[in-house]
């Protein structure tokens, strides 16, 4: 569905992810995980004019959140919305304990500690989160993209490489895992390959 679609784009950079979010709600002005996923995409631009909509967006999922995921993502945005990025990240790792191939909150939490300077932070949260995941499980290699990314941050180069390399055989419309392997590559100035 729409959802899914926006979600998808969100976590492959591609395409226009705000709308397609625009488009889910469309869809289903119901559908608290959308609303979540629009905030979120709001605040990662990190620009203060997207914070009132990222907080209308908050509200919406707020009054709509049923299950306990839904409402540790919630709290989370909210946190964020506030400028509690740390609080945030630590919320959405809370959650990841309980749910731990909730990619949508995997990602969250990656880009917020990149986003709060936190490379180690960025690498682990990926890390104690991978033991739930494999092969079977539909989006292991964009997982692996974002270990990749957190394995580069702390220069773990060979690691990170063969991690990103991973996702991208496994998913070769993964930006994040391909922007993952460039910044490996220039990492090591191996500008050839």
């Amino acid at each position: 569905g729409a959802f899914e679609t926006a979600l998808q784009d969100h976590l492959r950079y591609r395409g226009d992810p705000l709308a397609a979010t625009g488009r889910a709600l469309a869809a289903d002005p119901a559908m608290p995980m959308a609303h979540v996923l629009k905030a979120a995409l709001l605040l990662l631009s990190t620009e203060g004019r997207h914070l009132p909509a990222a907080r209308e967006a908050w509200d919406a999922a707020r009054a709509l959140a049923a299950t306990e995921g839904e409402r540790r993502h919630v709290a989370a945005i909210g946190l964020w919305c506030r400028g509690q990025w740390e609080n945030a990240a630590r919320m959405l790792e809370a959650h990841l304990v309980h749910a731990p191939r909730d990619i949508l909150a995997l990602s969250l939490g990656h880009y917020l500690r990149f986003l709060l300077g936190q490379v180690e932070e960025q690498r682990d949260i990926v890390a104690r989160a991978l033991p739930a995941w494999d092969e079977s499980v539909p989006g292991f290699g964009l997982v692996l993209g974002l270990h990749a990314f957190g394995l580069n941050e702390t220069a773990q180069y060979a690691e990170a490489e063969e991690a990103g390399r991973r996702a991208v055989a496994l998913d070769p419309g993964d930006n994040y895992a391909i922007h993952a392997v460039a910044h490996v590559l220039e990492s090591q100035t191996r500008i050839a390959d």
